[in-house]
C-alpha cells in the first residue's frame, strides 16, 4: 500500500522484481508516468492530451540549471519561457526577461545542456500571446493559452493593440482615428465585426498580429488601387446610339477624352488634339 502511495503505477514493476530498491530506468518510467497524469489534469479535452503526448514521449532532452544548481530536464529547443514555468506556473506568468550565464538574453533563444538560467519577473503578469511563437513545452503552451482565456475582454484588447501596433509598424500604417474608416471595411474582409474583437483575438493568442498585419497591407493595397481607377460617366438620353472614337486620335481606356453628337453618334476624341480645341468654342456641341 505504502509503495502504490509513493509510486503509483511504478510500484507494479518494484512488486515484480521482488526489490523494494528502485533502479534508474524504474525511477525514470515513474517520473515519466507521474508527468503524464500531470499533463493530463492540464487539459480539458482528451483530444488536446493526445496530441500533446505525441510530441512530447521521449524527446531529445537538454539538461539545465537553476542559479541555486538545481537541474531541470527539458525537451530540445526548449526557451526560457519553457524554463519558466517548468519551475512554476507563476514564474511564468510573471516573467519578464532572463539571463542566461549571467549575461541577459531574449526568452525566445533556444537553451542548450549546461546553461544556467535565471528568470527575471516583474510585479504584475506579463503572459504574452507571442510567446506562443516559440514555447516548446505542452506544460508552457497549456499555461499560457489558460492564462489568456481567463484575461479580460479589456486587457485583451490592450494587449492585441500593442502587438498590432508593432505589427503594423512594418508597413507605415497606423491605428489611429484617420485610417479607422479605412480599416473598418478591411477588416470586415477577415471575418470579424469590429477592430475590437479582431485585437481581442490577437490578445488572447487566437490570431498572429505579424499575419494580420500583413493580411492588412495587402487589403488595403488592393482598396487604394480599386479607388484609384476612373469611374464610368454614363450619359442619360442616349440609349440606342452608336459609338464611335475619332481616326485621327484613336483613343484609348484611360486617355482624357471629350464626346461630341454628330448625327446619330457619339465621337470621342481626344482632349488634345485640333478638333477639342475648335469644339470646345461652340456651346453645346460637346461633352466634357
Amino acid at each position: 500500500m505504502d509503495d502504490m502511495a509513493e509510486n503509483g503505477i511504478a510500484s507494479h514493476w518494484l512488486y515484480k522484481s521482488g526489490n523494494s530498491k528502485e533502479t534508474a530506468p524504474q525511477r525514470k518510467a515513474r517520473k515519466w508516468v507521474a508527468g503524464l497524469v500531470e499533463m493530463r489534469n492540464n487539459y480539458e479535452n482528451s483530444e488536446d492530451y493526445i496530441d500533446s503526448i505525441k510530441t512530447n514521449i521521449f524527446p531529445d532532452e537538454i539538461y539545465v540549471f537553476t542559479p541555486q544548481g538545481k537541474i531541470l530536464e527539458l525537451p530540445e529547443g526548449s526557451t526560457p519561457i519553457d524554463f519558466a514555468y517548468s519551475v512554476h506556473t507563476d514564474i511564468g506568468n510573471y516573467c519578464k526577461g532572463c539571463r542566461i550565464n549571467r549575461k541577459l538574453a531574449p526568452l525566445s533563444v533556444p537553451l542548450e545542456s549546461g546553461q544556467t538560467v535565471e528568470i527575471l519577473t516583474d510585479r504584475l503578469p506579463q503572459t504574452s500571446p507571442a510567446w506562443l511563437d516559440f514555447a516548446v513545452t505542452s506544460r508552457a503552451r497549456n499555461s499560457i493559452r489558460h492564462y489568456l482565456s481567463n484575461t479580460k475582454a479589456s486587457e485583451a484588447i490592450k494587449v492585441g493593440k500593442k502587438l498590432l501596433e508593432q505589427a503594423l509598424s512594418e508597413y507605415n500604417i497606423k491605428l489611429n482615428r484617420r485610417n479607422n474608416d479605412h480599416l473598418s471595411g478591411v477588416i470586415q474582409k477577415l471575418g470579424v465585426d469590429s477592430l475590437n474583437e479582431l485585437l481581442e483575438d490577437i490578445g488572447l493568442g487566437k490570431r498572429a498580429g505579424n499575419i494580420v498585419a500583413t493580411q492588412i497591407s495587402n487589403l488595403m493595397n488592393e482598396t487604394d488601387k480599386a479607388a484609384s481607377l476612373p469611374v464610368a460617366l454614363e450619359i442619360s438620353g442616349t440609349e440606342g446610339l452608336a459609338i464611335k472614337y475619332g481616326q485621327c486620335c484613336n483613343p484609348i481606356p484611360g486617355d482624357s477624352v471629350m464626346a461630341t453628337l454628330h448625327l446619330v453618334a457619339w465621337w470621342f476624341i481626344k482632349r488634345d488634339v485640333k478638333t477639342y480645341f475648335r469644339l470646345g468654342k461652340i456651346p453645346g456641341s460637346a461633352f466634357p
